[in-house]
């Protein structure tokens, strides 16, 4: 996991008791900081430190076959059929 350094925004998510941060830029509206997904610690003046995931895009769960689908009880995630997706991207993380 890599450091990069921030303002008080850092500071301002610890007080507020994050203990953790997720974020998924959409590439259509801005450039993002690559690589991507990637795991780093965002340090804030004090050296305090959040954990931070940088992410895919907000909608590429879609793309492994996390769409809401509609159930007789209402909709739903149907995560059992994407299971095999999921694996399959987290091995490709792996290398």
């Amino acid at each position: 996991m890599s450091t990069a350094r921030a303002g008080g925004l850092v500071e301002l998510l610890l007080d507020a008791g994050f203990d953790g941060f997720s974020m998924a830029i959409n590439r259509v509206m801005a450039r993002d900081p690559q690589p991507r997904p990637i795991g780093f610690r965002w340090a804030g003046p004090s050296g305090r430190t959040l954990t931070v995931w940088h992410g895919e895009h907000y909608g590429f769960g879609h793309l492994l076959g996390i769409p809401l689908v509609q159930k007789p009880s209402g909709w739903a995630y149907d995560l059992d059929a994407a299971h095999s997706k999921v694996q399959a991207y987290i091995t490709g993380l792996n290398g």
